[in-house]
C-alpha cells in the first residue's frame, strides 16, 4: 500500500511501501507479544527491506545492521521491512543515532483505513532528544498523541530499544523494556508494513535489530 512524502508541521513522512523487521533480546519479555511475524536477517543480503529509496542519503544494508543515512539537508531515506502488512501487532528496534547527527528517524505504525487521510507514526528527533507519537494528515498540521518522552541516547549515540504495541485504536510504546507513553487515537487503522525513514541535514540511524510479533 501507498504511503506519501509529507512535509507538515516539521514532520516529513511518505507515500511508499512499508516493511517489518527484528531487535535484540533486549527488552524481548516487555511489551508481551504473540509469535514472531517477521525478524530482520541482518545478513547483508538485504532482503530484510522493500521500496528502499535514498532519497539524497543512502539506506545501507552491511553485514549486522541497517543503516539510514541522512547525507545533506533535505534528504529523506526510507524504506519498509519487507513483510505481508499487518494491522495489529507488537514490533521492536534496537538501534543507535550516531552522536552529533541533526535528523529525526520516523517510524510508521499505521496507515490510513478506508476514508482515511492520515498516517500515525512515532518521531525521534535527535537533536532535542525525545520520541513522540503523532498522527499525520495529508493535509494540516500534525497532532501530538503523547508528550514528549526523553530518550538521552539519541544525543549520546548509545544503543536502546524502543517498542511498539499497535492494538485497534490503542498505542503502547516502550523503551528499553519500560512502558513510556499510550495513547488512543482512531485516525489511522489501516494494515502496515511498518516504514523507517529519516530526515534532517546530517546524521546516521543505524538499527541492528527488528522484529514484529503478533499481539499477545
Amino acid at each position: 500500500m501507498l504511503v506519501f512524502l509529507l512535509l507538515a508541521g516539521g514532520v516529513a513522512f511518505w507515500r511508499a511501501h512499508s516493511g517489518g523487521g527484528g531487535p535484540t533480546t533486549r527488552g524481548e519479555a516487555n511489551p508481551p507479544h504473540g509469535a514472531v511475524i517477521f525478524t530482520a536477517a541482518l545478513d547483508g543480503s538485504g532482503k530484510d527491506l522493500q521500496n528502499v529509496q535514498a532519497a539524497g542519503g543512502a539506506v545501507d544494508q552491511p553485514p549486522g545492521a541497517i543503516e539510514l543515512k541522512v547525507l545533506k539537508e533535505g534528504a529523506t531515506p526510507s524504506a519498509n521491512l519487507k513483510m505481508d502488512p499487518v494491522t495489529d501487532y507488537v514490533a521492536e528496534l534496537a538501534l543507535t543515532v550516531a552522536a552529533g547527527s541533526s535528523l529525526e528517524f520516523v517510524w510508521g505504525l499505521r496507515e490510513p483505513g478506508a476514508g482515511q487521510q492520515a498516517n500515525v507514526i512515532l518521531d525521534l528527533k535527535a537533536p532535542d532528544g525525545t520520541l513522540e507519537l503523532l498522527s499525520v494528515p495529508y493535509q494540516g498540521d500534525p497532532k501530538a498523541l503523547t508528550e514528549p518522552v526523553p530518550v538521552p541516547a539519541l544525543k549520546d549515540g548509545s544503543a536502546f530499544t524502543i517498542a511498539a504495541v499497535v492494538s485497534g485504536t490503542e498505542y503502547t510504546i516502550y523503551l528499553n523494556g519500560e512502558q513510556v507513553a499510550s495513547a488512543s487515537d482512531g485516525s489511522a487503522t489501516g494494515p502496515t508494513d511498518p516504514q523507517i525513514s529519516a530526515y534532517g541535514s546530517r546524521g546516521t540511524v543505524r538499527i541492528t535489530g527488528a522484529k514484529v510479533y503478533k499481539p499477545a
